[in-house]
């Protein structure tokens, strides 16, 4: 890894191959608590608002992309837990049961029909879901009940951020 300047950008690939979770465990394994440090920035980074980020940054995130944020609320537990800072735990939380396959309700689970074989058998799929995002979900599950389990909402409160009707006070 090398710092390769403000101008290149689009690294969407390195969380779907566990990159953040390699990092984790180098900082561990070769006693870098720079890289473990710089774990925690990103996962707060994440975890910013908008605004936020403007204000802690202000040029270098212009521009900047910040989407599929559930991809990274794992890191924003971790780095949570060690500035001890449970509201962006809460974010992080919020961030990954916004991305929650229940937001899609049981319907959405119904096969649908996308290709018939020669011999007239259908295959079905479900359209909306894919592999990296079941394993990137996943995945941050995971790591939110390693990092997270003291701030995982109640029912009332998961159920109302599946269902997109809570709204996450900044």
């Amino acid at each position: 890894m090398r710092y390769r300047g403000e101008s290149h950008g689009n690294v969407h690939l390195t969380q779907c191959f566990a990159t953040l979770q390699i990092m984790l465990e180098a900082s561990d394994a070769m006693d870098l608590p720079e890289l473990r440090d710089m774990c925690h920035s990103y996962g707060k980074i994440y975890m910013m608002t908008p605004q936020e980020r403007e204000a802690a940054y202000g040029d270098l995130v212009q521009g900047k992309g910040y989407g599929m944020r559930y991809t990274a609320s794992g890191m924003g537990a971790c780095a949570g837990l060690a500035l001890h800072e449970p509201e962006l735990i809460r974010r992080a939380w919020h961030e990954l049961l916004l991305a929650s396959p229940m937001r899609y309700g049981s319907w959405n689970f119904a096969p649908a029909v996308y290709a018939k074989g020669t011999d007239g058998k259908e295959h079905t799929e479900l359209t909306w879901i894919s592999t990296n995002y079941v394993s990137q979900w996943c995945l941050n599950a995971i790591m939110m009940l390693a990092f997270g389990l003291e701030e995982i909402p109640g029912e009332e409160e998961a159920d109302a951020i599946c269902r997109e009707a809570y709204k996450l006070e900044l």
